[in-house]
């Protein structure tokens, strides 16, 4: 009774497909009651539904009556454990009245009332077309648990098959499932069919967990050859990723090998309109696979096509995890390809080194990591330089009003006033204006709208000569690229904000700005994690190998490629990592790693904490600053 109320506490989602049928549910006047109880059924008020609706059922004789609303209270009944209830509610029904789903609801009921051979003969007699996918799942599942309590092992491990099949990506599904089999498979009355149950469901995850067993059955009389021999025929890559991590320490220990291989996964668009990209932060690995030759055996790099689609990249990581059996993954440059490449990664249990931006990949998981620019790290970076570096303790923020822009000025505003400054205006303007005098004239604390031509020509005159109020700001920060700063600073000048410090973002790191803004950016300042004339020889040796190697310049792309490569191919010379919960660890609690890019070592979440280049326009150059550490990141705020 203990699984069967477990399955249930874990599956009862599945049940609320059961009632999407009841919201056409119509109703006459009359029966308001049972209506009022439907209604609060529907809206997820059980409470309150089932004393309403009991009580209207209890009125009537009429069993045909309302098979709809008793089908809801059967269901509420086995919410409520009240087993017996919920078989009477059903078993009430004309059988010419009863559904599948009712069906369904009544083979449950009487599983978790121990009349499993009932329950079988109710269960088969569901036409499973007439269920939803989740309604599916369900049945096969109860089809296993009644087989499995009959005894009728090989019919329950083919429903426990089947419902695997059907969970396709559903992890949590499919481990229980597993694991449910796996308890089947290790009873002792189930110890003479394991080869026969390993050979009918070869290459499938019941037919690895057979093999597993088996080969424990040899080990445990002593028969080591045996369990070689058994545990080489094991395909640990079906096994759900919660199962492997036992499975490949038992493969090792036996075959004195391990069943990873000594390889990265390397997931970038290749196709479509993004492979340009992805090209160039391939060029990046190449070079760092060249840096190789120190004689340790070499790490192989297993290249998969994106294509910027989150299917292509949801299959491309389980095919590296479960076929390539590659000990980690780096790449995924594209927003959503990039979370579903994080997901899947983290449901195989699989280290993933992301280059994406995209907010909240770290959090998914543990096993989820990123190295790449954030705008957040830059809007904190430049903030501090503003406030500990300049000692300019007012800023403005001018910024674009899109999502990339309020993420910039949110996060520089936030992290000025936790370092005492403040924000002594904040103005937006459309993503696609070419004039900005409104926004420009309101953060100087002016009237945008004052109109000269209703004064007189003396006074139009005295008002060109008073005097300029001071500035409200020291600092003005400008979260956007070269092309709309080249609209933007000749603007700033005209309405007289030209010896402010003006700070930016990766985005001016463009010879646009330049050639657009010129004079009107000298002595801005903005950060980047790349820049090719830092005299680092880190750099000046990644610049060299490049040119030799293309005949080009790179860009940050295939700096971080380089970067992402020889930070896993660095650690993965040490021996001492064999697995990918080593590595993990490894990425984990590794020291500062310094790299083209900078140096960086990973938060508790998964965040690079890196320090960044802070470059600035001087004599109509770029030029180095100084190399901004990275601030302290901010706690997360508790749920």
């Amino acid at each position: 009774m203990l699984r069967y109320a477990l399955h249930h506490l874990i599956s009862s989602i599945l049940l609320l497909g059961l009632v999407l049928m009841l919201a056409t549910v119509s109703l006459a006047a009359e029966d308001e009651p049972i209506s009022e109880g439907m209604r609060l059924y529907l809206a997820g008020n059980e409470a309150a539904a089932w004393p309403l609706l009991n009580s209207a059922l209890a009125s009537t004789s009429d069993a045909s009556a309302w098979p709809e609303a008793r089908l809801a209270t059967a269901i509420m009944a086995l919410h409520r454990g009240e087993y017996a209830a919920a078989l009477s509610r059903i078993s009430g029904i004309p059988p010419e009245l009863r559904t599948d789903r009712m069906r369904l609801v009544e083979g449950e009921a009487l599983l978790f009332l121990d009349m499993q051979t009932d329950a079988a003969t109710t269960l088969r007699r569901i036409d499973e077309q007439n269920l939803s996918s989740a309604e599916r799942l369900r049945w096969l599942e109860d089809l296993f648990s009644a087989d499995a309590a009959r005894g009728a092992r090989l019919s329950a491990l083919w429903f426990a098959h089947r419902a695997m099949q059907l969970a396709d990506n559903d992890a949590a599904a499919i481990n229980r499932l597993y694991q449910r089999s796996s308890t089947l498979l290790a009873e002792p009355a189930a110890a003479g069919q394991l080869a026969e149950i390993a050979f009918m469901f070869t290459r499938t995850p019941i037919g690895a967990a057979a093999r597993l067993q088996q080969t424990q059955q040899a080990l445990a009389i002593g028969d080591e050859g045996r369990a070689r021999a058994l545990i080489a025929q094991v395909d640990i890559g079906l096994l759900p990723a919660a199962a492997r991590p036992q499975a490949i320490d038992l493969y090792s220990r036996l075959l004195g090998v391990s069943w990873l291989q000594r390889s990265i996964g390397v997931l970038l668009p290749l196709s479509g309109k993004f492979a340009p990209y992805g090209e160039l932060v391939k060029r990046g690995i190449e070079l760092a696979v060249e840096k190789q030759s120190d004689g340790t055996p070499p790490t192989q790099i297993i290249y998969a096509d994106s294509a910027a689609d989150t299917d292509s990249s949801q299959q491309a990581v389980s095919k590296m995890a479960r076929v390539d059996k590659v000990i980690a993954i780096t790449g995924s440059i594209t927003g959503a390809a990039a979370e579903a490449t994080a997901r899947q990664a983290e449901e195989e249990r699989v280290p993933l080194l992301t280059m994406s931006q995209r907010d909240g990949l770290p959090e998914i998981g543990p096993y989820i990591f990123r190295d790449a620019l954030t705008p957040q790290r830059q809007a904190q970076a430049i903030a501090r330089h503003v406030i500990l570096g300049l000692g300019l303790p007012r800023s403005a923020i001018l910024y674009p009003d899109n999502r990339l822009g309020n993420t910039l000025a949110t996060a520089f505003a936030d992290e000025v006033v936790r370092l005492g400054g403040e924000i002594s205006g904040r103005q937006a303007y459309d993503p696609q204006a070419t004039d900005f005098g409104v926004q420009i004239k309101r953060l100087k604390g002016e009237n945008p709208y004052r109109n000269l031509d209703n004064l007189s020509e003396k006074a139009q005159l005295a008002d060109l000569f008073v005097p300029d109020e001071p500035l409200p700001f020291d600092a003005l920060f400008l979260p956007d690229f070269a092309e709309r700063i080249g609209l933007i600073a000749p603007q700033l000048a005209y309405y007289g904000i030209e010896k402010t410090q003006l700070l930016g973002i990766d985005g001016w790191h463009s010879p646009e700005l330049l050639r657009l803004a010129g004079d009107f950016v000298e002595g801005g300042v903005f950060v980047d994690s790349f820049f090719s004339a830092s005299p680092d020889p880190v750099v000046q040796q990644f610049i060299a190998r490049y040119r030799t190697k293309f005949n080009d310049e790179p860009t940050i792309l295939e700096a971080q490629g380089y970067d992402a490569a020889d930070l896993l191919l660095t650690l993965l010379r040490n021996p001492a990592i064999q697995t990918r919960d080593d590595l993990r660890q490894a990425l984990a609690t590794m020291p500062a790693y310094s790299g083209v890019t900078g140096t960086v070592h990973f938060t508790a979440t998964g965040e690079a904490d890196r320090t960044l280049y802070l470059l600035q326009v001087h004599n109509g150059q770029f030029e180095q600053v100084r190399v901004e550490a990275a601030p302290p990141l901010l706690p997360l705020p508790a749920p």
